[in-house]
């Protein structure tokens, strides 16, 4: 194999790298060094997307056997990127969940002015459903993969999440009608991991939409839904629970329903 890595084509080696480190689990210090060489050959061929996969793949396995050089690379790839401003829905997942184990944030805050910035870009669309399912998508993105600890700056971060929420409280609200399940739960967990103890509003949109679908029975409403609109109404505004008793009394017949798949 280590033969062989230099000869791949530059798209074959980013999918390289996600095997060795999501499938194949193979550390090996001699194989990722290789691979990063032939990542810094062909590193003027790269797109956005895969930058973004590069770096989730060389972040999996501890230890880490890829040079500081092509973290700063990279890293440098994705901020320019993001200090054009100008960037779709697309890339704004490929930047998440790529550079999550980084924990950068630089890059959330940024992120979160290209939201409130560029609100049209990343969620217009002339059908209703599909510009609910963008929102929906954005804000589980965003939120799924945030730095998790701020240190001192923990009161500026959660202004900077009201704030965020405050742009959008008008989609959320008039978006969650046009929600699927996935999509809906998609959005209650978003909520929940932002911990905002404010936007009650958005939460009844929420909770309205699960009733309507437990009733639906082609709603394709199950258990992975269910569990976690449960922990996101349960533990929902900062751990004081947004989920009403009515919610709760109305899940309980589809959970002893479903109890197997539990």
């Amino acid at each position: 194999m280590l033969d062989l890595v230099p000869k791949l084509n530059y798209d074959a080696l980013v999918e390289l790298g996600l095997y060795l480190s999501f499938e194949a689990k193979l550390n090996d210090k001699q194989l990722w060094r290789t691979f990063e060489n032939a990542v810094l050959e062909n590193f003027h061929l790269y797109e956005l997307q895969h930058i973004c996969q590069i770096q989730w793949a060389v972040t999996q396995l501890k230890p880490k056997y890829t040079s500081q050089r092509l973290d700063v690379m990279l890293h440098n790839f994705a901020r320019e990127k993001i200090e054009q401003g100008n960037i779709s829905l697309d890339d704004f997942h490929d930047i998440m969940q790529g550079f999550r184990n980084k924990k950068s944030k630089d890059f959330y805050l940024k992120l979160k002015a290209i939201m409130i910035d560029q609100k049209e870009q990343l969620i217009g669309s002339e059908s209703e459903a599909q510009r609910a399912k963008n929102l929906s998508e954005l804000f589980f993105s965003f939120a799924s993969n945030k730095p998790g600890k701020f240190g001192v700056y923990v009161d500026y971060a959660i202004e900077e999440v009201d704030e965020l929420i405050a742009h959008y409280e008008d989609d959320l609200v008039n978006a969650v009608q046009h929600l699927n399940a996935d999509e809906v739960t998609r959005l209650a967990q978003a909520m929940y991991l932002l911990k905002s103890a404010k936007y009650e509003n958005v939460w009844r949109r929420i909770e309205n939409k699960v009733h309507d679908l437990i009733e639906d029975e082609m709603s394709g409403l199950d258990a992975y839904h269910v569990t976690n609109l449960l922990r996101a109404f349960s533990r929902s505004q900062n751990n004081t629970m947004a989920g009403s008793n009515k919610l709760f009394v109305h899940l309980e017949p589809f959970i002893i329903r479903n109890m197997g798949q539990f």
